[in-house]
Order: structure tokens, then C-alpha cells, then sequence
């Protein structure tokens, strides 16, 4: 193994652990993020190297209109969405306080008995909202002139 694989698994354990008490670190999200980015380049390179067998040069290049640009229709770990979205977005929402569980004064929750946590957006509801805007911005097929 090498070292910068061992310390890949370090960072993912640590990510983990923080995860399961709901804290993160951007820091170590991104560090994470580009290990696996540089990782997927590395395994991906041959494929890149080879030509495509059969293909022609382009003669008319797409054009798109201003303001728009090429994204995949679905996102996954393949594509790099995952990756560069995780962690991204979060939800504050309100739980008991675990201290006092609302009993007491408490330096935790100021005696409210609720704290404020910061919740990380689910990759699954990530996909959903992307889904649901590739659904509505989706160009239409092109209309022939008579």
C-alpha cells in the first residue's frame, strides 16, 4: 500500500468519525474529493490515450446558446458528481439538546433545550433535485420547417 493510499484510508476514517457526531471538516471533504479525483484520472488515462476508432472530425461544432452549457443527465461517482457535490449543501435543523434535554440551565443550549446542527443534503436528494432540473430544462427535440 502506498503511503498516499494509507493516508487516504486515515482521512476517510476521520471523515467518518466526524461524520457520525454531525460535524464535517471542508477541509478534509475536498482533500478526500481530490485524492479520488487524481485516482480516477491515473485509471482513466489509457482510456483517454487511445484513439476512437472510427471517428471522423467534426466539420460543424455544436453551438449553445449564451447563458447554457453541456452537463451529464444523471449524476454518479463515475462522472465526478459525487465528488465535487458531497457535502456541498446542508440543512440547519433543531433536535433536543443532548445535555439537558430541555431540564436544565445548560451552557449547551443557553436552557432552551434545542441546538441548532447543520445537516449534510443526502447524495440520494442531490440526484433527485438535478433529475428533476435536467427534467425541466431538457431541450426539446427540434421542430421541422414545412
Amino acid at each position: 500500500m502506498t503511503p498516499d493510499y494509507s493516508r487516504f484510508l486515515s482521512d476517510v476514517m476521520t471523515a467518518a468519525g466526524l461524520l457520525s457526531h454531525g460535524k464535517r471538516d471542508k477541509a478534509l471533504a475536498n482533500s478526500l474529493s481530490e485524492f479520488c479525483v487524481a485516482e480516477r484520472m491515473r485509471m482513466d488515462a489509457p482510456c483517454r490515450a487511445a484513439p476512437l476508432e472510427g471517428a471522423e472530425p467534426v466539420s460543424q461544432p455544436n453551438t449553445l446558446r449564451d447563458g447554457y452549457c453541456i452537463m451529464p443527465m444523471k449524476l454518479t461517482a463515475e462522472n465526478g458528481a459525487k465528488g465535487a457535490l458531497s457535502g456541498e449543501f446542508s440543512e440547519t435543523k433543531f433536535i433536543n439538546c443532548p445535555e439537558c434535554f430541555g431540564d436544565d440551565e445548560c451552557e449547551t443550549c443557553d436552557g432552551s433545550g434545542r441546538i441548532e446542527i447543520s445537516v449534510p443534503v443526502s447524495w440520494t436528494t442531490i440526484k433527485e433535485i438535478w433529475a428533476k432540473g435536467v427534467e425541466h430544462f431538457a431541450a426539446a427535440p427540434k421542430q421541422e420547417v414545412k
